[in-house]
This record gives C-alpha cells, sequence and structure tokens, in this order.
C-alpha cells in the first residue's frame, strides 16, 4: 500500500483498493479496521457459506459438497450472506454479485434470489461489479447474468468491470465485451472510486 501510496503522490492514475471477503458476523468488527486504511475503493464479495468454499470447485471436497446439498438452500444462503454483507456499509461495490452459480448449479427459480440480492445493493446504495470471469467458469457466462442485470438497472444500480484476473495476462480479459453487453442494456456509465466516493465516467474512453 506504500508503494501504491507513493506512485498516488506523485500524479500516476493509480487506485488503492482490496477486495473485503464477508465474515458472518463480524463486519462491524473488520470495517473500523479498513477505515484506518486511504482506500480508494473496497470491493465486497461472498466465497463461504460457514466452512465451505463454494467456488472452489475444483478441489474434490468443495465440489462434493455441490453433490450432497440441497441447491436451492445454498443459494438462500448466499443471499442472506450479500445482504448481510451489503447492510454492513463496509464496501463500496459487490464483486460477482452471483457467484453462487460458478459451478455451474442453478437455482430452480433464480429470479426470487436476484430480487433480494438486487434490493440489498440498492438500499445500500452500493455500485455492482460486472465481470467476465464467468465466461471461463463451468457456468460459462458473465456475472451478473443478463436476468439479474436487468433487475439491477431497472433499480438504478451503478457498475464497475472486472476481469478478476489472477495472473497478468488476463488483466482486462474482455473489457469489450463487457462494454458491449452493458451498452446493449442501456448503460454508458461506469463507477469510478477516489477516497470511496463515487464518480460516473464514461463507460468507453474517448
Amino acid at each position: 500500500m506504500n508503494l501504491a501510496q507513493l506512485a498516488k503522490d506523485e500524479g500516476l492514475p493509480v487506485k488503492i483498493g482490496l477486495e473485503v471477503d464477508y465474515y458472518r458476523d463480524q463486519m462491524d468488527i473488520v470495517s473500523p479496521i479498513l477505515a484506518q486504511y486511504p482506500f480508494d475503493v473496497l470491493i465486497g464479495s461472498v466465497h463461504w457459506l460457514g466452512t465451505w468454499q463454494f467456488d472452489d470447485y475444483e478441489v474434490p471436497t468443495h465440489y462434493h459438497e455441490w453433490t450432497v446439498r440441497d441447491v436451492d438452500q445454498c443459494w438462500a444462503d448466499y443471499t442472506i450472506a450479500i445482504e448481510e454483507l451489503a447492510a454492513s456499509n463496509a464496501v463500496d461495490v459487490l464483486a460477482h454479485l452471483d457467484l453462487i452459480k460458478v459451478a455451474g448449479f442453478q437455482a430452480s427459480n433464480p429470479s426470487d434470489y436476484w430480487e433480494l440480492m438486487a434490493s440489498a445493493a440498492a438500499g445500500a446504495d452500493l455500485s455492482v461489479e460486472c465481470s467476465s470471469a464467468g465466461w471461463k467458469k463451468p457456468v460459462g457466462e458473465q456475472y451478473p447474468s443478463e436476468g439479474f442485470l436487468d433487475r439491477l438497472i431497472a433499480r438504478g444500480i451503478t457498475f464497475t468491470t472486472a476481469s478478476d484476473a489472477h495472473s497478468l495476462e488476463r488483466v482486462g480479459e474482455r473489457a469489450g465485451d463487457l462494454a458491449d453487453m452493458l451498452e446493449s442494456h442501456g448503460v454508458t456509465q461506469l463507477a469510478s472510486f477516489t477516497n470511496r466516493e463515487r464518480q460516473l465516467v464514461a463507460i468507453r474512453s474517448s
């Protein structure tokens, strides 16, 4: 962080951010810790349901849980976690909001959970990340799903974009495809953050 801050102080176009994992009943402890640091943006995500890392499907023990658990209940538990994360005021953006679909296990009626998560994001005035990462996962689609995206837009949600790159070659991967998708839904601006204050910028640089 010190190096990034030095770069910012020198006038370089650097943002300081952190992906914040959800901890059940602990976000009121996490929030003041994060507030001590000069972050531009805090991005919240849910990867765990209890002790189960549901998105780590390449690990056999984690994938096995998908085969023995009730999928609708997994979606319900995930949605509750998203609601609690949004209500905590600990973050500015909700990342890969329907990550629960990552391994390809869909709820019988996902729109029920989309509505609850959209309401949570809107109620907390949070932006939502559109991510290309899902195109490389078993589910084979971006986050959020097209139908989910429509509900978020209807509630006036603002968006960021990401590739969730875990390697250099994937930074910004399919950013143009994300922009095309958002524009096809009437979205022309993205959210950008400085000192945790949101500004809207053009979806494409001129």
